[in-house]
């Protein structure tokens, strides 16, 4: 008798046939389900892949999206300055929230993808780091300018 498990019934029915008579009938998994052992470095399974990769995505949207408030706050901060007076000094923190929470994700998501296909989960990593220290700079910019401003 062989060490595999069947698949369908009609292959565990056809080894029961010409097993001996004292044999222990052959395991089945359960109808639909087919286990298998993951070795060690294996790729992981299809469910945490997806995952991965619904991860990976969501990371390089924050990513971007931390440089893209980088360069609004960048643009339209000194003409907020100039009309209404309104620094900005609150709006610098969402990159770096963003860019944090594109971190997290994207580096979680590298750990459940395999080495080949985590490229999406790099460049979110990459793009959310690039948001969080330009995102620094800037917070740190509107620091001096508020202590420039009220002379602190």
């Amino acid at each position: 008798m062989s060490d595999k498990l069947p698949l369908n019934p009609n292959e565990a029915l056809s080894s029961l046939d010409s097993a001996p008579p004292n044999a222990a009938p052959p395991e089945m998994p359960p109808e639909g389900r087919v286990y298998t052992r993951r070795a060690q470095g294996a790729a992981p399974a299809p469910q945490n892949m997806r995952r991965g990769k619904r991860l990976a995505v969501v990371s390089m949207v924050l990513g971007g999206l931390s440089v893209l408030l980088v360069l609004v706050h960048f643009f339209v901060s000194p003409l907020n300055l100039r009309l209404t007076g309104y620094k900005g000094e609150y709006f610098a923190l969402l990159p770096m929230l963003a860019a944090c929470g594109g971190i997290v994700l994207s580096i979680i998501g590298r750990k459940r993808l395999p080495p080949g296909q985590d490229s999406a989960a790099t460049m979110g990593l990459i793009s959310s780091i690039i948001g969080f220290v330009f995102g620094a700079i800037q917070l740190v910019a509107c620091t001096f300018v508020l202590i420039g401003h009220f002379g602190l």
